[in-house]
Protein backbone atom coordinates (compact mmCIF):
# COMPACT_ATOMS: atom_id res chain seq x y z
CA UNK A 1 0.00 0.00 0.00
CA UNK A 2 0.96 3.50 -0.75
CA UNK A 3 1.88 5.97 1.66
CA UNK A 4 1.07 9.78 1.71
CA UNK A 5 3.34 11.87 0.50
CA UNK A 6 3.30 15.89 1.54
CA UNK A 7 4.07 18.45 -0.84
CA UNK A 8 4.31 22.43 0.59
CA UNK A 9 3.93 25.07 -1.67
CA UNK A 10 5.50 28.21 -0.13
CA UNK A 11 3.22 31.39 0.04
CA UNK A 12 5.67 33.52 1.97
CA UNK A 13 5.37 37.31 0.45
CA UNK A 14 8.40 37.03 -1.45
CA UNK A 15 6.63 34.09 -3.50
CA UNK A 16 3.96 35.56 -4.08
CA UNK A 17 5.38 38.62 -5.76
CA UNK A 18 7.29 36.32 -8.47
CA UNK A 19 3.94 34.67 -9.20
CA UNK A 20 4.71 31.39 -7.02
CA UNK A 21 0.45 31.47 -6.55
CA UNK A 22 0.24 30.16 -9.87
CA UNK A 23 2.14 27.27 -9.09
CA UNK A 24 -0.85 26.51 -6.98
CA UNK A 25 -3.21 25.50 -10.10
CA UNK A 26 -0.59 24.05 -12.16
CA UNK A 27 0.69 21.44 -8.90
CA UNK A 28 -3.69 20.61 -8.55
CA UNK A 29 -3.51 19.80 -12.32
CA UNK A 30 -0.64 17.84 -11.99
CA UNK A 31 -1.97 15.67 -9.41
CA UNK A 32 -5.53 15.20 -11.01
CA UNK A 33 -3.57 14.00 -14.34
CA UNK A 34 -1.09 11.63 -12.68
CA UNK A 35 -3.86 10.22 -10.08
CA UNK A 36 -2.28 10.71 -7.23
CA UNK A 37 -5.67 12.59 -5.76
CA UNK A 38 -4.84 10.08 -2.83
CA UNK A 39 -1.68 9.87 -2.20
CA UNK A 40 -0.02 13.37 -2.71
CA UNK A 41 -1.61 16.21 -0.35
CA UNK A 42 -0.50 19.65 -1.35
CA UNK A 43 -0.34 22.21 1.70
CA UNK A 44 0.91 25.72 1.77
CA UNK A 45 3.65 27.19 3.95
CA UNK A 46 4.13 30.78 5.31
CA UNK A 47 7.74 30.39 4.15
CA UNK A 48 10.77 27.92 3.11
CA UNK A 49 13.57 30.02 3.53
CA UNK A 50 14.64 30.38 0.09
CA UNK A 51 13.30 34.09 -0.80
CA UNK A 52 16.59 34.79 -2.97
CA UNK A 53 16.61 31.47 -4.99
CA UNK A 54 12.90 32.27 -6.15
CA UNK A 55 9.72 30.13 -5.98
CA UNK A 56 9.77 27.12 -4.15
CA UNK A 57 7.94 23.93 -3.13
CA UNK A 58 9.10 21.09 -0.56
CA UNK A 59 8.72 17.13 -0.73
CA UNK A 60 10.14 15.62 2.52
CA UNK A 61 13.44 16.85 3.41
CA UNK A 62 14.16 18.53 0.06
CA UNK A 63 13.48 21.44 -1.19
CA UNK A 64 13.26 22.91 -4.68
CA UNK A 65 13.83 26.35 -6.00
CA UNK A 66 13.15 28.32 -9.06
CA UNK A 67 10.27 27.20 -9.80
CA UNK A 68 7.49 29.06 -12.74
CA UNK A 69 4.65 27.65 -14.36
CA UNK A 70 6.48 26.55 -17.31
CA UNK A 71 9.51 24.21 -15.01
CA UNK A 72 7.17 23.20 -12.15
CA UNK A 73 5.81 20.33 -14.49
CA UNK A 74 9.12 18.73 -15.44
CA UNK A 75 9.94 19.04 -11.54
CA UNK A 76 7.01 17.57 -10.14
CA UNK A 77 7.16 14.61 -13.18
CA UNK A 78 11.29 14.29 -12.46
CA UNK A 79 11.47 14.28 -8.60
CA UNK A 80 8.25 14.13 -6.82
CA UNK A 81 5.86 11.58 -8.89
CA UNK A 82 8.98 8.64 -8.26
CA UNK A 83 8.56 9.60 -4.41
CA UNK A 84 4.99 9.38 -4.63
CA UNK A 85 5.28 6.19 -6.57
CA UNK A 86 7.61 4.63 -3.76
CA UNK A 87 5.77 5.45 -0.79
Amino acid sequence: MHGLTTLYICMGSACHQRRGHRLLPALEALIRQHGLAGRLVLKGAFCLDNCQRGCSIKCGDQVFTGLNEQNVAGLFEREILPRCQSN
